[in-house]
């Protein structure tokens, strides 16, 4: 360090160079933490947006099965009434040939 060599002839250029090289590792620190408060907060920041995917992700895919189930149901229910609507006809039918007989 600079202020070592001027620490034996020049004792004022030496505490200048020492509070020179303090002020460097001070901002030299504090720009490293700065970075590492950036990165801390930015993992934070992807974490909440890879939570928030996740949520929407589940919604959709219960949505959709609800929807499934819901077509499913219909399609039960639309299959039993034209069964049902069938067999009476079929029964109609059978009643007006005996009658006609």
């Amino acid at each position: 360090m600079l202020s070592e060599i001027y620490e034996k002839d020049n004792p004022k250029q030496s505490l200048e160079y020492l509070k020179i090289a303090i002020d460097s590792k001070e901002s030299l620190y504090d720009a490293e933490k700065v970075n590492a408060i950036q990165s801390i907060t930015f993992n934070e920041e992807e974490r909440q947006r890879t939570i928030e995917s996740a949520k929407i992700m589940y919604r959709n895919k219960t949505r959709q099965y609800s929807l499934m189930s819901g077509i499913g149901i219909f399609l039960l229910l639309t299959l039993i009434l034209y069964k049902n609507n069938r067999q009476k006809l079929k029964a109609k039918l059978k009643l007006k040939t005996h009658t006609v007989n």
